[in-house]
């Protein structure tokens, strides 16, 4: 398993959406070289922390820019984002309170749901967007 290198395949073409997908990854990285290196547990729940509330942010612009763009995938979409929160906050908690700890399966399940989804859910509503100008336009318009 290596870090995730980031590819603008991921990106919709919107500057601060595709920040805060760029800081997730780079996020997932930080958590991954900290365990390799050994890192105390309360350094992992610390960065695994700051990801789910990184993500948690990203989903929610992301969830209000796909309605408000009319995709009509957005409550599937939603619904992925709110089954990925629910069990890696579970897990954060057992972790934070030194139940479980980070490993590579962790790490391997994350980075398959990150990477898959960047590509699978993102893409299909970057598709939808280059397919519906008139959609780009309703977001850019939109104030955040």
């Amino acid at each position: 398993m290596a870090i995730i290198k980031w590819t603008d395949e991921w990106g919709l073409g919107l500057a601060e959406s595709d920040a805060g997908r760029r800081e997730m990854i780079g996020l997932y990285n930080e958590i991954y070289l900290a365990l390799k290196r050994g890192d105390s547990r309360r350094t992992l729940v610390s960065g695994l922390t700051h990801l789910l509330d990184c993500a948690e942010s990203l989903y929610a612009e992301e969830e209000q820019m796909m309605e408000a763009a009319g995709y009509p995938m957005w409550p599937e979409h939603r619904d992925e984002h709110r089954d990925f929160l629910q069990r890696m906050r579970r897990f954060e908690s057992t972790l934070a309170e030194g139940n479980l700890v980070i490993d590579l399966p962790v790490l391997q399940f994350m980075r398959h749901w990150l990477t898959g989804h960047l590509y699978d859910s993102d893409g299909a509503f970057g598709r939808f967007l280059a397919r519906n100008p008139e959609a780009l336009v309703a977001l850019v318009a939109q104030p955040v």
